[in-house]
C-alpha cells in the first residue's frame, strides 16, 4: 500500500493525493487522484491471490488441451522462481539491448569535439557494436540551453554524412532544456580571494535534467565529451555488464585511475560517466528525495565546488555527521551502487596537466573488460594513435565499412634487409636495393566473398624516412587466383602524397570475381636516397566500404520531459536563495 492511498474499507483504497512514485505499475501516473482500487493481495486471500490466480490459469491451460504458452519475462518473479510458467530472457529473445540509451550532455563549445567522436566510432577500430543487428539503443545528446538551430543543422550535416551510425542507434535524438542564464555556469578557478556560490551550478543541473528525461529508457549510459572508447564492441560491453548482474543496481560507474592524490573523503567516488537504471522508480524516488536535498545541504554547508558525481562519495564518508534522516537512504541504496572496470577514468588533475604524457600504450592494454576512458588527455593521446588500438572483424551483414587485416609483403628486388608490417599500423622498408628502380607491395587481406564491384577500398599512411626515393604509389587488387592488378588511375581513382601523408580511393575497383588481397604498392628509385633505403611507416589502415545507398532519417528534436521545468525552477530558487544568504 502506498502513502498516497486512503483506506476506506476492508479492501477498498482510493488515492488521496499526486503519486510520487509507484512501485505496483510501471509509471508512477498510472494512479491519479480520486482513483478506487482493491487492496493488492488482501488478507482474506491468505496474501497471496495474485499467485493463486497464476496457479488456476495454470490449470485452466493445462485443462484446455490448447497448445498455449505463457513465459515470465522476471526471473525474480515466484512464477519463475517456482515453475509455475518458465523464465525467458526478452532481451535475448527479441534481440533488443537493455541499455536503451547512450546520453550525451554537452555545451555548444563542446560541439567540435563530440562530432569528431561521432566520426571516429565508425571507424572499425571503434565501432560500437560487434553485433550491429542487435537494436534498441538511442543516441541522446543534451543542450543546456534554449533551441539552437545551428546545433541542431550541424549534428544533421555529421549524421547524413555517417548514417552508418543508424547500423548501431535506433534513433538519434537531440533535446534542449533551456536553462536560465543565472544557472547555466561553471567556474574552474575563481579569483583569489572571490568566493562563489555553487561553482557547478549548471553541470549538476543538467545531472538532475538528464535522469529525469531518461525515465523512459531502462538502462542509460551516460558519455560525457571526455570519455572516449577503447576499443569496438563497446555498445555490447555496456549491455553485457547490465545482464550480467548490473540490472539490479542503480549506478555503475568507475572509481578513479591515476597518479593524482585525492582525499580521503572521495575514496568512494564513483565519477559520473557510467550506467545509470534510469526506468528504476525506486531510483528517481531516490534521486528526487534523497540525493538532490542532499546535493543542496552540503553545498550549502559550504562544499561550494561540490559535483553531482561526488556527493555521494564524500557523503558516505562523512556519514556520521549527516543528518540522520538522510543516513538510513543513504545505507539502504549503498548496496545498488557499484564501480566497474569499464571505463577507465583517468581525469585526475595531474593528467589534465599541459605537461602531462598519457601513457597511451598503457591504456590500450589496461584489461580485457576496459573499453572506455574518461579523461580530456587521455582522449586526445587516444585519437592521435587510433592504430594503436585493437582491430575486430565483424561478421554481420549490415556492416558497411571493414578494415582489412595486414598480410605479407613483397619486393622484385634482392638487397631489401626488412621490409614487414609490424602490427598496430606500423611498417619498415629499409635496405639497400640492388636495383635502380624496385617495388615493394604491402599487401592486406580480404576476409569476404562479395562482389568488390560494390565497394570503394582506401589506403592512409604517413611515411617518413627516405621518402624521396618514392618515385610513385598505386593500389594492387590480386584476385582468387593470385593474379596482381595495379591501379594508378581512372575514373573513381584518387591519390594524395605530400609531406609523407598518402591517401588513395579507388571508387571502381576492378571487375573481378573475387579480390583476396589489397596492396599498397610503392615504386622507389633508391639513387634519389644516396642507394639507401630506410622507410618507417605508421597508421597505415585499408578499408573497404559499401558504395550502397543508406537510408537516412531525420534527427529527432525531442522537447525536455515534463518534470524537467520543476526540477530547474527548484534550482534556481536553491541558488536565488544561497547567493543571496
Amino acid at each position: 500500500m502506498i502513502s498516497e492511498a486512503q483506506r476506506l474499507a476492508d479492501n477498498e483504497l482510493r488515492i488521496g493525493k499526486t503519486v510520487s512514485a509507484n512501485p505496483n505499475y510501471f509509471f508512477a501516473g498510472y494512479q491519479e487522484v480520486g482513483d478506487k482500487y482493491q487492496m493488492p493481495n488482501p488478507a482474506v486471500h491468505s496474501g497471496n491471490l495474485h499467485l493463486q490466480s497464476f496457479i488456476a490459469l495454470q490449470s485452466d491451460i493445462l485443462a484446455s488441451g490448447k497448445a498455449i504458452e505463457v513465459s515470465v519475462g522476471d526471473e525474480d518473479s515466484l512464477l519463475s522462481k517456482h515453475a509455475i510458467f518458465p523464465f525467458l530472457d526478452y532481451w535475448k529473445a527479441s534481440g533488443r539491448r537493455r541499455l536503451q540509451c547512450v546520453a550525451v550532455p554537452l555545451t555548444v563549445r563542446e560541439l567540435d569535439g563530440f562530432l569528431e567522436n561521432l566520426r571516429l566510432w565508425l571507424n572499425p577500430r571503434l565501432r560500437p557494436s560487434l553485433f550491429a543487428l542487435q537494436k534498441g539503443t538511442t543516441l541522446h545528446i543534451f543542450f543546456p540551453g534554449n533551441r539552437d538551430h545551428n546545433v541542431v543543422e550541424r549534428i544533421s550535416e555529421v549524421v547524413n554524412e555517417c548514417p552508418d551510425l543508424y547500423v548501431y542507434f535506433e534513433s538519434i535524438k537531440v533535446t534542449f532544456f533551456g536553462f536560465p542564464q543565472e544557472v547555466d555556469y561553471y567556474i574552474k578557478k575563481a579569483p583569489p580571494g572571490v568566493t562563489h556560490f555553487c561553482t557547478k551550478s549548471g553541470p549538476n543541473l543538467m545531472f538532475l535534467c538528464v535522469l529525469a528525461h531518461c525515465t523512459q529508457y531502462e538502462f542509460t549510459l551516460q558519455m560525457e565529451s571526455d570519455c572516449f572508447p577503447l576499443k569496438a564492441g563497446w555498445l555490447d560491453a555496456a549491455n553485457g555488464l547490465i545482464s550480467s548482474g548490473g540490472e539490479k543496481q542503480w549506478i555503475v560507474g568507475p572509481a578513479y585511475y591515476g597518479p593524482t592524490t585525492i582525499h580521503s573523503s572521495y575514496q568512494a567516488h564513483i565519477n559520473g560517466n557510467g550506467i545509470y537504471n534510469t526506468a528504476n522508480l525506486q531510483f528517481q524516488s531516490f534521486i528526487q528525495e534523497v540525493f538532490t536535498p542532499l546535493l543542496k545541504s552540503l553545498i550549502l554547508c559550504g562544499a561550494s565546488d561540490l559535483a553531482y558525481d561526488t556527493t555521494l562519495g564524500l557523503a558516505f564518508a562523512n556519514l556520521g555527521s549527516l543528518d540522520v534522516d538522510y543516513r538510513a537512504p543513504l545505507l539502504k541504496a549503498l548496496p545498488r551502487m557499484r564501480h566497474t572496470e569499464l571505463i577507465r577514468n583517468a581525469g585526475g588533475r595531474v593528467e589534465n596537466e599541459d605537461d602531462y604524457r598519457v601513457d597511451v600504450d598503457g591504456l590500450v592494454k589496461s584489461g580485457p573488460n576496459v573499453f572506455f576512458v574518461h579523461g580530456r588527455a587521455a582522449v586526445d593521446g587516444i585519437k592521435q594513435h587510433i592504430n594503436k588500438l585493437g582491430l575486430y572483424f565483424e561478421a554481420s551483414p549490415s556492416s558497411r565499412i571493414n578494415e582489412l587485416s595486414a598480410g605479407h609483403c613483397w619486393t622484385n628486388c634482392p638487397g631489401y634487409s626488412d621490409v614487414r608490417l609490424l602490427g598496430f599500423g606500423r611498417g619498415v622498408i629499409r635496405g639497400r636495393p640492388e636495383r635502380a628502380l624496385s617495388y615493394v607491395v604491402l599487401h592486406f587481406v580480404r576476409l569476404t566473398s562479395a562482389p568488390p564491384s560494390h565497394s570503394r577500398f582506401s589506403v592512409k599512411a604517413q611515411l617518413s624516412g627516405t621518402i624521396e626515393s618514392i618515385a610513385s604509389v598505386a593500389i594492387v587488387f590480386v584476385d582468387e587466383s593470385h593474379k596482381a592488378h595495379r591501379i594508378d588511375g581512372g575514373a573513381g581513382y584518387k591519390s594524395l602524397f605530400q609531406d609523407g601523408n598518402l591517401e588513395i580511393t579507388v571508387n571502381e575497383p576492378p571487375a573481378l570475381e573475387g579480390i583476396a588481397r589489397v596492396g599498397l604498392q610503392l615504386e622507389i628509385r633508391s639513387e634519389a636516397s644516396g642507394g639507401d633505403v630506410d622507410i618507417q611507416i605508421e597508421n597505415i589502415t585499408v578499408t573497404e566500404s559499401a558504395k550502397g545507398p543508406v537510408s537516412k532519417k531525420a534527427l529527432d528534436v525531442e522537447p525536455p520531459a515534463e518534470k524537467v521545468a520543476s526540477i530547474i525552477e527548484d534550482w534556481r530558487s536553491f541558488i536565488r536563495a544561497g547567493r543571496a544568504a
